[in-house]
């Protein structure tokens, strides 16, 4: 765990910050290597299994506080950050390396840029 303090708290998000940039993933969106899509998160809590919605994006919400705040255990980064490399041949014969991490590795630097992108700009 981190030991870093803090001068002012971290960037902490809400529940329903957490619904709209889920939902603002486009149809289709790639997965990593563990096959979840942010599709599977909607249909989890808008379809049949609404019943279970709330705890849902309340445990996704607390794992990305966790995460902004620095505060994900260092034995679990190379599960977090790591994604298989796909190599695809260009046309000219050339090699493009595609990389696409973890659903919720996109959803945590989406919610960043939602938190911080006006101060930024």
């Amino acid at each position: 765990m981190s030991t870093t303090l803090f001068s002012e708290a971290p960037l902490v998000v809400k529940m329903d910050t957490v619904f709209v940039c889920i939902k603002l993933f486009l149809k289709g969106t790639s997965c990593g290597r563990h096959g979840l899509r942010a599709q599977h998160l909607l249909d989890a809590m808008c379809g049949k299994g609404f019943f279970v919605s709330r705890d849902l994006l309340c445990t996704i919400t607390q794992v990305v506080n966790l995460w902004l705040g620095g505060r994900c255990p260092v034995n679990l980064a190379e599960f977090v950050v790591s994604t298989p490399l796909t190599l695809l041949l260009k046309p000219n014969g050339g090699i493009r390396p595609i990389v696409m991490g973890s659903i919720l590795r996109q959803l945590v630097s989406k919610i960043v840029m939602k938190g911080v992108g006006e101060d930024v700009a």
